[in-house]
């Protein structure tokens, strides 16, 4: 009903793919230790599309929360399809114009 990636709330780890649980059409939280998603993150935040938690203790009510509200989990859940629709595709693309460049 919920993911919480956990690894973004351990510093050692540097994050946890928060794209996972969010391709899987599941209302996202995580942690705010994203240095090996840290571009990601901020798009994810920027669209809407998850829910960062500064910390542990603050994350019970924000469960709470999205498990008692089911116009905010499908709000999120629809933030995430359009925000994969949107991004979908880069890689291919990025490809081409460095193609087009060599």
């Amino acid at each position: 009903t919920v993911a919480v990636v956990a690894g973004r709330f351990l510093p050692t780890l540097g994050g946890h793919n928060a794209l996972e649980p969010i391709a899987m059409q599941v209302p996202t939280v995580f942690g705010c230790y994203t240095s090996n998603f840290a571009e990601i993150t901020q798009l994810i935040l920027s669209e809407a599309a998850g829910i960062q938690v500064p910390t542990v203790a603050e994350l019970l009510p924000v469960i709470t929360r999205l498990l008692t509200d089911e116009t905010e989990r499908s709000r999120l859940v629809a933030a995430g399809n359009r925000f994969l629709a949107q991004h979908q595709g880069n890689t291919q693309r990025l490809l081409t114009a460095l193609l087009e460049q060599l």
